[in-house]
């Protein structure tokens, strides 16, 4: 892509939306939606494991040129090495007959919601609590407050402080959340040399004015490319009354994908090979498309595969996989609303060429929305390496997948309940967090 020079700075109006726990029953209060095209820089990074991208090619994508662009890209995506691998490998890969698993409780806390770690090995865990604080845990005991942000938001329903990212060289931090208004935002803050958020530094990333109060989201992650990827909702309400879910001129029902850092003073940038950069009257930030309301996705830290769990409407849960292989989702299209699963939804939607889910389950004994886990890595649990664990929020227990037969799910422990969100620590192991206040480590049994 012929590099341009950047116009001035205009503030992205951006939207992350994934619903907390949207089950069949969905509502909420119409409001307009004040989105307006982003005018940010576009980079192409270089793809790294351990630091943020670094050799950068600046283009704009001015919004006049949204309009009158000439096709996306059709050269085949690249896929970077993964971040992490794990120290003990599974030889054979996920023996799900063979589990047997247990919870250790970890610590206690108000509402956790999303759990990660530092790059550069640090040990400590990192936990958010949805009213607005994240903290610091180690063996055990909640220690330093990395973030109190508890007069910017305010938990409840689908909203609060929804996820965060640390940057892949651990120097800034970032904070998805909804605000007072009930809109989703993205900061960003420098960490001070005591790990602790720098408040003053605060810096809005993006925003995104929500039409409805469910199906906000926040799920954000540094994938394996550096570079940020955002999981959002169609808008909320229920059944995609705004059809948002196949429009590329919006940014709900998305996984987008930027470069969070301030390029050139515009907010952001936008990677020249996202698959929408050159096509007219799309969001150029869209990596794809067709999401209801991708409650917690993640890639596999051995391969770089993309997973999402994407909470259904009434009747269908759906687990998406989509190997780094062919893309890692770039340029998906993941049905809705045309589709609830496997499942044909709204008659006046097409999405013919849509990557249907491996995965989906009737809503019943099973659950009503799914929380989207991660494939196991670590070394604790051999016969559980390489299966895709998840859970549902409306059922008790844990469920795993073996790519081998990704249409299978395998219970393989009846507990917790209302799990929110998993976690990845140090080691890849995996962690469990639930609305019962505990934040659990898992084990073998």
């Amino acid at each position: 892509m012929t590099a341009r020079r950047p116009h001035a700075p205009v503030l992205a109006t951006l939207a992350l939306v994934v619903g907390l726990a949207a089950c069949s029953s969905d509502g909420g209060n119409a409001a307009s939606d004040s989105s307006v095209p982003v005018v940010a820089a576009a980079t192409t990074a270089a793809a790294t494991s351990s630091t943020a991208p670094t050799t950068t090619t600046t283009v704009v994508i001015p919004t006049s040129s949204l309009g009158t662009s000439s096709p996306g890209p059709t050269a085949p995506p690249t896929t970077a090495p993964p971040t992490t691998a794990s120290t003990t490998p599974a030889p054979t890969g996920p023996n799900l007959a063979a589990v047997k698993l247990t919870l250790t409780p970890v610590v206690a806390l108000n509402q956790p919601i999303y759990l990660t770690t530092k790059p550069g090995g640090d040990p400590t865990l990192y936990v958010a609590e949805r009213n607005g604080r994240i903290v610091a845990v180690a063996n055990g005991a909640v220690g330093a407050v990395i973030l109190d942000m508890q007069d910017l938001t305010q938990g409840g329903g689908e909203r609060g402080l929804l996820g965060f990212a640390f940057s892949p060289d651990g120097q800034q931090l970032y904070t998805s959340y909804t605000n007072n208004d009930g809109n989703s935002v993205i900061d960003e803050y420098a960490l001070a040399a005591d790990g602790t958020a720098d408040v003053a530094s605060r810096r809005q990333v993006l925003t995104q004015r929500q039409p409805f109060a469910n199906h906000n989201g926040g799920e954000i992650t540094f994938g394996p490319d550096g570079l940020l990827y955002l999981g959002l909702g169609d808008g909320g309400s229920g059944g995609d009354p705004q059809r948002n879910g196949q429009k590329t001129s919006t940014l709900l029902g998305k996984l987008l994908r930027i470069d969070p850092r301030q390029t050139d003073g515009a907010p952001y940038a936008v990677p020249a090979d996202n698959p929408f950069v050159d096509t007219a009257g799309a969001r150029p930030e869209i990596y794809a498309v067709g999401l209801r309301n991708p409650w917690r996705f993640s890639f596999d830290a051995a391969n770089g595969d993309l997973w999402i769990g994407d909470v259904g409407q009434n009747a269908w849960e759906e687990v998406d996989w989509v190997r780094a292989a062919d893309g890692a989702g770039r340029g998906a299209d993941f049905g809705w609303s045309a589709w609830e699963g496997t499942h044909r939804f709204n008659d006046d939607q097409s999405a013919p060429d849509h990557t249907p889910p491996v995965h989906d389950y009737a809503h019943g004994p099973l659950g009503c929305s799914v929380t989207g886990g991660y494939v196991y890595r670590g070394g604790a649990i051999p016969a559980l390496y390489g299966a895709y664990v998840f859970a549902d929020y409306c059922a008790n227990g844990l469920r795993a997948i073996d790519p081998a037969t990704p249409g299978t799910a395998v219970p393989v422990l009846d507990k917790p309940g209302n799990v929110v969100s998993f976690g990845q620590g140090p080691g890849n192991e995996l962690y469990v967090l639930s609305f019962d206040g505990n934040v659990y480590r898992l084990d073998a049994a």
